[in-house]
């Protein structure tokens, strides 16, 4: 009986068992033979810099999974969020987006980039799964960093059509739709 109380307390090192809701939140801690009770659950799994979320259904149905990679610091630098034959990539620095590659059965299907500006959010450009830029967002700050208005382009070769917003003190004021030129 020594020897299966050793081999249970090895088996379980290192997992953590959540009652969570449908978008992966954890909930409350629960213990392994709890799950069932739960609509959601979440098995959390922690190694070095690596911890990895498995969401499941009350049966034990995988409904996806989310890896997070950590630098020495302890800063995100990568998170892999699977859910069926879909994944996303996102590579961070620090607290930063700086790229999110899309999959769907391991082939690239979209890219974005995320270039800052003194550490601000400035604009994402979106690329297809070839490569080519399918658009932009643009954000434009006032003085004090808020944003005053946004700026979402086409594809240039399809008559590229912006989309255009104004904010005043975080309220709508005005709305564009139309060619760039």
């Amino acid at each position: 009986s020594i020897a299966f109380f050793l081999f249970l307390a090895v088996s379980l090192f290192g997992e953590e068992y959540f009652a969570s809701n449908s978008s992966g939140m954890l909930l409350e801690k629960i213990s392994r033979y709890r799950t069932g009770e739960f609509d959601r659950y979440i098995k959390l799994e922690r190694e070095d810099n690596r911890v990895l979320r498995t969401l499941y259904g009350r049966n034990g149905e995988l409904i996806n999974t989310r890896e997070i990679f950590y630098g020495s610091d302890g800063g995100m630098l990568k998170e892999v969020v699977t859910e069926g034959n879909a994944r996303t990539e996102t590579v961070y620095d620090g607290l930063g987006i700086l790229e999110e590659s899309f999959y769907k059965d391991d082939i690239l299907t979209g890219r974005e980039v995320f270039i800052y500006d003194g550490g601000i959010l400035g604009e994402i450009l979106s690329f297809d799964g070839e490569g080519n830029k399918i658009g932009s967002t643009t954000l434009n700050r006032d003085s004090i960093g808020r944003i005053s208005g946004a700026v979402f382009s086409g594809r240039e070769e399809e008559g590229r059509e912006d989309t255009r917003y104004v904010f005043s003190g975080g309220r709508l004021i005005m709305e564009w739709h139309g060619n760039a030129d």
